[in-house]
């Protein structure tokens, strides 16, 4: 009666526990994992603060493959313009067309239209005249005239909605012209829509699919109905405790329920293939407590080293985890036996796979040289970096707008320098200095473009001087008669995007090509140099922007990680050792468990040719996963043998009662890691590939390798 109790109430948990995870919240951030130290995060929040504005700044990319060069076609971008004007939520359009610019009469108030779209003899001249405008054109168009920018300025919490209609609609309206519309905003949204899609998905695709590997292997519908109930009530109790306590999923944790399913599987597959070889089930789970207990401790070794990244998201991804492993080994050791009394199952054997074992000591030395051939590979090629566009969905809105940013505009990287003065008035000293590190950065050839506060003094020179080309420079005297023009000029200038609101913090804005996270940090560091070199110590400064705060990040936590890989391999050698005892069990199992990820190692350096977070914690749980397997066949090879079985008896015994759960749970657990690749992000994808293959190699060296480093001519009872 309690047993059937029992069974009840797990129904009700995986009912609970599956409609709770439909409202567990989302974080919509894309910098989850970009700051982990609260002061630095909260430093550049207040230094962001100073320029509000710029929060809602849409970007919309036309691209002509004919070219963008003719009267007509800056027609069509001007009524594009007037479009996204009328909308509520806009506060101010730049383009060509719309940007005041002062011909001969030298009076910023009585500016006239860069562009002019009424008339097309004017237009055919002035746009033979951009070549000579460095702050303007590059802003506004690509030098293979190819390529437009329309920048919107949009009200506080507005959404991109509106404006993707109206920009898709003027599209549909003129086919010769491709669009696309980016913003910070757009992109953490249709980032918070992917992780709401993937959360309910992945799931149920991991489910399905295990559903089908199951009823291929087994052939049992209480079997296939005993692992599904095992699995759906350790994900539920997952859910019910990420639901209550309200965590945030992201794009890192969203696949930990799919991890937890397919490791859980792992243990229950052992389980069921234990129980046809005794009648009582409690004799059976007390027979495989031990490896249960010690397959859960080192998987959960390989997520607890990311507790010492101090990455508050890793920590994060790596409690929830260990959280769902815990869970998964208490269900699998101490409720599983309501289903199994319950359902009595009876597996026939003779569907097993009969493994053979001989000696062949040329497969042992053949592993030896692999591993040292694949170890000595990585660790020379060994290199960690990060590209914008491995953050970018392949065929998305925000890929296809960053490919014509750095095709046409070479840019991509936008690094923030913000300069606090004590002073904070605007000087000639200010001015000059800022000039002077914009030249030194150019003439190394580091940037590709530059804004600042200098380039608005360079403008307003232009302007006084009837918008001469000739006259964008800074002005040989700078006295305060002159400093006091520029400021009230501030809504023309566009001081407002250049000096914050505390009027001393100032904004030097450059962009980059796409070099790399490893280069563009060398880069931040000759920056730093140059500022203090030029500035001195009148004034403090913060590198910022999402790009730097990505790459600093992403080189923080790659280094970390590899230190949570190594410490991962020594805790679980330590585990092994503390089991066993054994030298050769240590030894075993450090080359069967080392040489897949040396393998998975090797082909991620030739296909990619460095490592990114996302791969070295692919290495890290893989090792965690990889030695499940190794520890359930050692701990049937080890009661055999310390009953006095021969050494190759036992290890025939063991590959034909352990080898077909080691088959299957491997098979399994690639299918389950198959729903991976239905997620919409490019690193998900790439997880499951590599787990893929980092367990058929394990998978291979626990049946043909491990056996072969096990044996011994002489087993001592």
């Amino acid at each position: 009666m309690k047993v059937r109790l029992l069974f009840l109430l797990s129904l009700i948990v995986i009912l609970g526990g599956f409609y709770g995870s439909m409202y567990i919240p989302t974080n919509k951030t894309m910098e989850f994992l970009a700051f982990e130290d609260h002061a630095e995060r909260a430093h550049y929040e207040r230094l962001k603060l100073e320029f509000p504005h710029q929060e809602n700044m849409f970007v919309t990319l036309i691209k002509a493959e004919k070219g963008l060069d003719d009267f007509n076609s800056f027609r069509r971008l001007d009524q594009l313009c007037e479009l996204l004007g009328k909308d509520q939520k806009t506060e101010q359009v730049l383009f060509l067309t719309r940007l005041k610019f002062p011909f001969r009469t030298g009076n910023i108030d009585r500016s006239r239209k860069m562009i002019p779209v009424t008339d097309s003899l004017k237009f055919e001249k002035r746009f033979k005249k951009l070549h000579s405008y460095p702050d303007i054109r590059p802003k506004f168009i690509s030098n293979d005239n190819k390529v437009a920018a329309i920048y919107i300025y949009a009200a506080d919490n507005s959404s991109s909605k509106s404006f993707g209609k109206i920009i898709r609609h003027w599209a549909k309206l003129n086919p010769q012209f491709s669009a696309h519309l980016l913003g910070q905003s757009l992109s953490e949204e249709n980032y918070g829509k992917r992780i709401q899609k993937d959360q309910q998905k992945l799931i149920y695709i991991t489910l399905g699919l295990l559903f089908i590997g199951f009823s291929v292997f087994f052939r049992s519908v209480r079997s296939v109905l005993f692992l599904l109930w095992t699995i759906c009530l350790s994900l539920a109790l997952l859910f019910l405790l990420i639901f209550i306590l309200q965590i945030e999923l992201n794009a890192l944790t969203v696949t930990i329920p799919v991890l937890v399913t397919i490791l859980s599987l792992s243990d229950a597959v052992h389980v069921l293939e234990e129980r046809q070889k005794s009648s009582d089930v409690g004799s059976t789970l007390r027979r495989l407590a031990p490896a249960l207990l010690l397959t859960t401790l080192t998987t959960v070794a390989g997520f607890s080293m990311f507790l010492i990244t101090g990455s508050n998201a890793l920590i994060e991804y790596a409690l929830l985890a260990i959280a769902g492993l815990f869970i998964s080994y208490f269900v699998n050791r101490f409720i599983s036996f309501v289903f199994l009394l319950l359902f009595p199952i009876s597996l026939k054997s003779d569907n097993n796979i009969q493994f053979s074992f001989s000696r062949r000591r040329t497969t042992t030395i053949l592993t030896v040289l692999l591993l040292v051939f694949s170890t000595t590979f990585v660790l020379n090629q060994y290199r960690t970096d990060h590209f914008i566009h491995e953050d970018l969905e392949p065929n998305t809105e925000e890929y296809l707008g960053y490919d014509l940013i750095r095709k046409h505009f070479k840019g991509g990287r936008r690094v923030e320098l913000f300069l606090e003065f004590e002073s904070g008035d605007l000087s000639p000293e200010i001015i000059n200095r800022t000039e002077q590190l914009d030249a030194r950065l150019r003439s190394a050839g580091l940037i590709t473009d530059s804004y600042g506060i200098h380039t608005l003094v360079k403008r307003y020179n232009r302007y006084k001087h009837g918008g001469n080309p000739k006259m964008f420079t800074i002005p040989k005297e700078i006295n305060g008669r002159t400093i006091n023009e520029i400021k009230s000029k501030e809504v023309l200038l566009g001081l407002n995007q250049i000096i914050g609101e505390n009027g001393r913090t100032y904004k030097y804005s450059v962009s980059l090509t796409d070099i790399g996270a490893a280069k563009a940090n060398e880069l931040y560091k000759e920056i730093a140099v140059l500022v203090s070199k030029i500035f001195g110590k009148d004034q403090s400064f913060y590198i910022g922007g999402p790009s730097v705060i990505a790459d600093k990040s992403i080189l923080r936590l790659s280094s970390s990680l590899l230190l949570s890989l190594l410490f991962a391999l020594l805790a679980i050698i330590f585990m092994i050792w503390f089991r066993y005892r054994s030298a050769k069990y240590v030894v075993a199992a450090i080359v069967v468990n080392t040489l897949p990820l040396m393998l998975v190692g090797t082909f991620i350096l030739l296909k990619d040719h460095y490592f990114t977070p996302n791969s070295l914690m692919i290495l890290t749980i893989l090792l965690g996963v990889a030695v499940d397997d190794t520890i359930h066949f050692m701990e049937r090879y080890s009661a055999l043998s310390a009953s006095g079985v021969d050494s190759e008896q036992a290890i025939n015994s063991t590959l034909n009662s352990s080898g077909m759960a080691i088959v299957k749970t491997s098979l399994l657990l690639c299918l389950g890691l198959c729903a991976l690749l239905f997620s919409s992000f490019t690193f998900n994808v790439e997880s499951a590939f590599y787990f893929i293959l980092g367990i058929l190699a394990a998978l291979l060296t626990d049946l043909f390798i491990l056996p072969q480093l096990l044996y011994t001519k002489k087993e001592q009872s």
